[in-house]
């Protein structure tokens, strides 16, 4: 996707930050605030794999929610911050919290299927609440509709500043 190639020129590549800046121009860029929305099966699946002790906090910040109402990522990250779990572990924590966005979720099933294979068919998270109505998809339209936005304020940049 050229997602991949804006976001990196945009926000400076180097290994290891396909990912992370794929995901940044999506929740930044895009103007489609449902990028940046955290999704709390991927919270607590990525907490599992990566952080177990911080499985109890995240459950407790899920379930003051609806069952599958997706998080708002400043939310999250403020209710980490007024945790008492250890000053590192928040951060760590903090910094991290974009691996289970919405954007991170079509890093990972949407891009990998379109670009190594017959295409992903976009995503359909049916029982996601999503600004009180449930179910919202990422097809297509979307992501190109992310692409055009995304191009749009990097090429403003670039022609303002010359890079």
């Amino acid at each position: 996707m050229y997602i991949d190639r804006l976001a990196s020129g945009h926000f400076g590549g180097g290994p290891g930050k396909n990912h992370e800046n794929f995901c940044r121009a999506l929740r930044e860029l895009s103007g489609d605030p449902v990028f940046s929305m955290v999704h709390p099966g991927e919270l607590l699946e990525q907490a599992q794999n990566k952080f177990p002790c911080a499985v109890r906090l995240l459950e407790s910040i899920v379930d003051k929610k609806s069952p599958g109402a997706l998080l708002d990522e400043a939310e999250v990250v403020q209710a980490i911050q007024n945790s008492t779990i250890d000053e590192s572990a928040k951060r760590v924590l903090a910094e991290n919290i974009w691996r289970a966005s919405i954007a991170s979720i079509c890093y990972v099933h949407v891009r990998g299927p379109e670009i190594h294979g017959p295409g992903s068919g976009g995503l359909d998270f049916d029982e996601t609440i999503y600004n009180g109505k449930k179910g919202i998809k990422v097809d297509f339209h979307r992501v190109h509709d992310a692409l055009s936005n995304i191009h749009i304020q990097i090429k403003a940049k670039s022609l303002q500043s010359g890079h």
